[in-house]
């Protein structure tokens, strides 16, 4: 089962910057709340100071201490109501927040390894979608892993790359990127071209796999 989450970034509040701020103690800040999640629908805004958390004071002086707390939430269920202390210009607040189901953890995605062309693709979450601004339109897949001297390197593609399509197919989710790639293996394609979309960028990707030579450095070949 999915775990909650507060759908916002928090940034933590050592004793230096807590004194600057004109804190009395170390707590929390809002950085960034995401639109249409708990947090928004609560009232929180981005630069409000989280103090409380139901009965519990909100100390983060280190990112160490941000996990912990969301240790706490997540022990929590989704659909159970908080309530948040907050400062906002210098005033006090308290507003209810109903925990909703949090983005599935990184090793919860759906995810693909292709072991001939050596990358890894998973599915997008929306948080990331939001942070990186990526359109609604752009439908793709996530690039997690590349492998130095492997078919998709030879190919350029890299890191971070959202995989939009193999040889012109969309690859909207990891199975149908998976049903592809494995159709290439099989039918030893001459040529595989993959449309990636690179920042702002739309790059076409390609190479031609030496199936019939076995390569050099780990690279798998038949």
């Amino acid at each position: 089962a999915r775990k909650p989450g507060l759908s916002m970034l928090l940034q933590p509040i050592g004793p230096e910057l807590a004194e600057v701020i004109g804190l009395k103690e170390d707590c929390a800040r809002v950085a960034f709340v995401f639109p249409g999640g708990a947090s928004e629908k609560a009232g929180i805004l981005a630069g409000d100071i989280l103090s409380r958390f139901n009965d519990d004071t909100v100390r983060c002086r280190q990112e160490t201490d941000l996990s912990h707390f969301m240790a706490k939430v997540r022990r929590l269920q989704p659909g159970e109501t908080v309530e948040c202390g907050l400062l906002r210009n210098g005033r006090e607040l308290k507003v209810k927040m109903t925990l909703e189901a949090d983005d599935p953890d990184r090793e919860n995605l759906k995810s693909y390894e292709d072991k001939e062309f050596e990358f890894k693709l998973r599915e997008m979450t929306r948080k990331e979608r939001i942070l990186e601004k990526i359109p609604a339109d752009v439908v793709g897949i996530r690039v997690e892993e590349v492998k130095g001297s492997g078919w998709a390197s030879l190919a350029h593609v890299a890191v971070g790359d959202i995989l939009l399509a193999i040889d012109g197919a969309p690859t909207g989710d990891v199975e149908t990127a998976k049903g592809i790639m494995q159709a290439a293996v099989k039918n030893k394609t001459r040529r595989i071209v993959f449309q990636v979309r690179r920042g702002v960028h739309t790059l076409f990707a390609q190479v031609e796999p030496a199936w019939d030579v076995k390569q050099s450095e780990g690279v798998i070949g038949h």
